[in-house]
């Protein structure tokens, strides 16, 4: 139920249309917050949580760390692989949440370079400790250098697939470490 402190008829009629068509898409949206929320109540077997390659040690426990933390408030069992050994056809009209890095986990990698993430995590081949955040469009939105093992950076997006399933994608940068 939304409440107005005014009575909408005191608006003209589309003063009232665009505020009521406001408040229907905020009621609507769709964030980290209203995701991770839908992922902890989810029925059994309804969310993949797939992890970047053991082999590849880049952030590992980092990874298994925030999934961990992620999975351990779960109401219900959820299934958890490696990214390696799931087909997409597996996928069809889960929920995923993604964990690793473009290095590490071929799914994020492969959304990465696919334009999928809807916004896309550049390395500069020329200085490996310098990243930019870019839109659909390759335009810069946000540009950072790391200290390798000083912080931990990561990013996190959410969005839709084209089935209207929702994907999490915690992608690690660097981790400080304990």
């Amino acid at each position: 139920m939304v409440y107005y402190s005014f009575s909408l008829y005191c608006l003209n009629e589309s003063d009232r249309d665009v505020l009521v068509g406001n408040t229907v898409d905020w009621l609507h949206r769709f964030g980290v917050s209203v995701v991770v929320g839908d992922i902890v109540r989810s029925p059994t077997n309804s969310v993949y949580f797939l992890y970047g390659d053991p082999n590849e040690k880049t952030e590992l426990e980092f990874d298994a760390t925030s999934a961990g933390m992620l999975y351990s408030i779960c109401e219900n069992e959820q299934i958890q692989r490696f990214a390696d050994t799931v087909n997409s056809s597996e996928m069809s009209g889960k929920t995923v949440c993604l964990f690793g890095n473009i290095r590490g986990n071929k799914i994020i990698a492969d959304y990465n370079a696919n334009g999928i993430l809807p916004v896309v995590l550049w390395q500069n081949p020329s200085s490996p400790n310098s990243f930019e955040l870019r839109n659909e469009s390759s335009d810069t939105i946000y540009g950072f250098n790391i200290d390798p093992g000083k912080n931990s950076t990561f990013v996190v997006q959410v969005f839709k697939d084209p089935e209207n399933c929702y994907i999490l994608v915690v992608c690690s940068v660097d981790w400080k470490g304990m």
